[in-house]
């Protein structure tokens, strides 16, 4: 075989050809040291403003509602952001990739955080003992920041698959600022205000994002986001009111703390699986078959 001599490996370097890959880079690094303070600014606000003995009971409640984040953000980060990337121009598949992956999160994420809820009057004191109560209202209150922040989570890799890494960095550099400011004036008047005003904030962080980034670029609507996530929330709701009227059935009873949160989350199992399998059956179906290693097949 002849080799032309003009098909030899040479070197080049052009700035122009690095520039875009360059600012991308910086936007994303950027994004990530402004995600580390927007996650830490309500510690340093409460420890500062109502001192070590408030920031203790805060804490123990966010660590608490983060478990389930830890456990799912990674799997979805490492999935979605290669796979929507391979789907960059594809607006169609893009909207069905992310519609499908905010079922599954809304299917795992909302039971597993509705169930800490309710339950939080039960967990605190057995995990940590008495006197940690004050942590029960502020566990009940981050329950919903949990829950927006594991549905937030595909829309960060449709960003950076669209190649607008510049978008999430000023989305959460936006954040880290009013967050600061709020917090600031919450914290004056208990940690409970905080997380309430957390749980407030990151929901219209949610809407925000949501309507004016993620829609616009996948072309996609409220009707349908709502349309797929309804389902795990009405059974969620079902759930947590089987979960409270046992709860207050069994109280006119002497059941040990440790056994009556065992019987509420053998209720909250049972009661989330036959509210939410029968309306969700085939996507339950295609996942069980895709972990199985056969065919994965969305209805």
């Amino acid at each position: 075989m002849n080799c032309h001599a003009d098909s030899r490996p040479r070197l080049h370097f052009r700035a122009s050809d690095c520039r875009s890959y360059l600012s991308f880079g910086l936007y994303q690094m950027g994004e990530r040291f402004v995600n580390f303070l927007s996650a830490n600014v309500d510690y340093l606000i409460i420890g500062k403003l109502l001192g070590a003995e408030a920031l203790g009971f805060y804490s123990i409640a966010y660590k608490l509602v983060a478990i389930p984040l830890k456990r799912l953000n990674p799997i979805v980060t490492s999935v979605a952001f290669p796979v929507f990337s391979l789907k960059q121009k594809d607006d169609k598949a893009l909207r069905s990739g992310y519609l499908e992956m905010s079922k599954a999160l809304s299917l795992i994420s909302f039971p597993l955080l509705a169930g800490i809820a309710v339950t939080a009057p039960l967990i605190i004191p057995i995990l940590y003992g008495p006197g940690w109560e004050p942590s029960v209202p502020l566990l009940q209150a981050l329950s919903l920041l949990g829950i927006l922040k594991s549905l937030g989570n595909p829309s960060g890799s449709i960003i950076l698959a669209k190649g607008r890494a510049d978008l999430g960095f000023k989305f959460n550099l936006t954040i880290l600022v009013v967050n600061a400011v709020v917090f600031y004036i919450a914290a004056h008047q208990s940690a409970l205000a905080v997380a309430l005003s957390f749980s407030a904030l990151t929901f219209l962080y949610f809407i925000a994002l949501q309507t004016l980034v993620v829609n616009r670029m996948i072309q996609l609507g409220w009707g349908p986001y709502l349309k797929t996530i309804a389902p795990a929330c009405l059974s969620c709701l079902g759930m947590m009111a089987c979960v409270i009227g046992s709860r207050w059935a069994l109280s006119f009873t002497s059941i040990a703390p440790v056994a009556l949160l065992a019987v509420s989350i053998g209720i909250g199992v049972l009661g989330y699986g036959c509210f939410a399998y029968p309306s969700n059956r085939g996507f339950v179906d295609s996942i069980l078959a895709a972990l199985k290693g056969k065919e994965r097949r969305i209805p």
